[in-house]
């Protein structure tokens, strides 16, 4: 409540995973790609279509065999 009354936004994650699918997707056919999209590098892109799918943090880390550094 807090978040919203100090007139920032609040999505449900289900909902901000549908956003992310929307914007992987492309949403509406353009022209050309989102800006800057094509300045990603294959991880990035992986990484962010994960993201869409709508893992967590530890669970894309655990998909992409990233560990932790002591």
């Amino acid at each position: 409540m807090r978040v919203v009354a100090s007139g920032n936004a609040l999505l449900s994650p289900a909902i901000t995973r549908q956003v992310i699918e929307e914007f992987v997707r492309g949403g509406a056919p353009r022209a050309r790609p989102a800006p800057g999209l094509e300045l990603l590098t294959a991880r990035e892109l992986e990484v962010l279509r994960h993201m869409a799918k709508g893992l967590s943090n530890a669970e894309i880390a655990a998909e992409l065999v990233v560990r932790r550094r002591p």
